[in-house]
């Protein structure tokens, strides 16, 4: 099979084009890189994990907008966990 010119150009265009869109889909994937403290102010939030502090916790945020502060403190306290769970609200 013989690509005239005009045509090799549109496959090289095609070609250039879903190689960018499936790059730019690998790069949103790639984990945020934060540069947060070491210090612990544990923060329970509505996916149930503790975060040690806010910093690591904004930097999950990034990842999930609707990711929400529900206590300062772990989420393993139990009252704190039945708390959370009947009241979720932001701190």
């Amino acid at each position: 099979m013989v690509i005239d010119k005009p045509n090799k150009m549109k496959l090289v265009l095609l070609t250039i084009c879903a190689v960018l869109v499936a790059t730019s889909m690998a790069y949103d994937q790639l984990p945020v890189a934060c540069a947060c403290p070491r210090n612990y102010d544990p923060l329970c939030a509505s996916d149930g994990e503790t975060y040690s502090n806010e910093c690591l916790f904004n930097c999950q945020r990034t990842r999930s907008a609707s990711l929400r502060i529900l206590a300062r403190g772990t989420c393993s306290d139990s009252v704190l966990t039945h708390f959370a769970q009947d009241n979720p609200q932001e701190v």
